[in-house]
């Protein structure tokens, strides 16, 4: 499952498909394989379609990178950007090979630069990020949070862009 619960189209597609496949086990004997045939492949068809409509929508939340990434596109300036807690290859593929791979402070010290800076700060590094942007004065705006699956490690993340507004 993605996103813990099935889409609410999925669920009459699948109760219909369950219903045809019942009903093609318990008439198989009454009106012969034919027919039996014919309502297993209905059901099959709509247990597709119940599949595909609970799963499309969450395929999102599996490609955090490219939601960051979009983003960053959206900025109107010429993005710099570091990650902390998310070292996720296909980030630095799609925000592009300048962007720093660091932990909670060093996003920070990346973001106290000013500019057209983003830091995609995961969860588990936001205290530390909060504590060294308090330390060093640093004023910045938060942007998008993205909740998401990291697939090359198999488990959720939680990230939330910063944006530098100006250093002090």
């Amino acid at each position: 499952m993605l996103g813990q619960r099935l889409g609410v189209l999925a669920w009459p597609f699948a109760a219909g498909a369950v219903i045809f496949a019942l009903g093609a086990w318990w008439l198989f004997e009454v009106d012969g394989a034919e027919h039996a045939l014919l309502r297993a492949a209905a059901a099959a068809v709509l247990i597709s379609v119940a599949v595909f409509a609970a799963t499309v929508p969450r395929l999102p939340s599996l490609f955090p990178s490219a939601a960051i990434a979009r983003y960053l596109r959206g900025a109107g300036c010429a993005p710099v950007s570091a990650a902390a807690g998310y070292h996720e290859p296909s980030l630095v593929f799609l925000a592009g090979t300048a962007t720093v791979l660091t932990d909670g402070p060093g996003a920070a010290d990346f973001l106290y630069s000013g500019g057209c800076r983003f830091a995609a700060v995961e969860r588990s590094q936001e205290r530390a990020f909060v504590q060294r942007a308090e330390a060093l004065g640093l004023r910045y705006a938060r942007g998008l949070r993205i909740e998401g699956v990291n697939i090359g490690v198999g488990r959720k993340v939680s990230i939330a862009v910063f944006r530098a507004e100006r250093a002090p």
